[in-house]
């Protein structure tokens, strides 16, 4: 993940989509266009899902999550809360991919992994009933984008053109339905 924006930026990517959140950070250095909104909170492991239902529940304990993911922020936002409320930093840990994550978070180094609204439910549905998601009220949502090179002329209006066929036709809506 650390590699994406570098990596668009060198034209070594036409694009990133998926689970690239829109700030107005990456908006200076990239054209992105934002293509749906999300909640957002966390996966946890279903024996522990009683304990987390909400932010301050993961105070004093370990999270896993993705080196420079947006969701790092909210995180670090949460730690902060923690403390001042009296109880333990949450202790964050970051990993170089989503896959390293989650092998934290199913083999017990962490007991969450702050997410948005698609892979929340990705990570549910494919997990076997081993992972249950939280969403958190509270918790911004972090629009997705695709994000393009400002050098690639063209490209993101493109793109915004064919999102916009999506969205008029209901075929957009009809994929969110199929695959949750």
């Amino acid at each position: 993940w650390p590699g994406v924006i570098p990596g668009i930026q060198s034209g070594n990517y036409d694009m990133s989509i998926g689970v690239m959140s829109y700030t107005p950070d990456r908006e200076a250095i990239m054209d992105m266009v934002v293509y749906r909104s999300n909640v957002s909170g966390v996966l946890v492991l279903k024996d522990v899902a009683p304990t987390i239902q909400k932010p301050s529940d993961l105070c004093g304990k370990p999270v896993a999550t993705v080196q420079a993911a947006a969701l790092l922020k909210q995180l670090e936002l949460e730690s902060k809360k923690c403390e001042a409320d009296g109880h333990s930093a949450i202790t964050i840990k970051t990993y170089p991919s989503t896959g390293m994550a989650m092998v934290a978070l199913k083999g017990g180094g962490a007991v969450a992994y702050p997410a948005s609204t698609g892979e929340l439910a990705y990570g549910e549905a494919t997990s076997g009933g081993e992972l249950v998601r939280r969403n958190f009220a509270g918790w911004a949502g972090n629009p997705q984008a695709v994000a393009v090179s400002k050098t690639d002329a063209g490209l993101a209006e493109a793109i915004a053109l064919a999102f916009r066929e999506l969205f008029d036709t209901g075929e957009y809506q009809a994929i969110l339905a199929k695959y949750g």
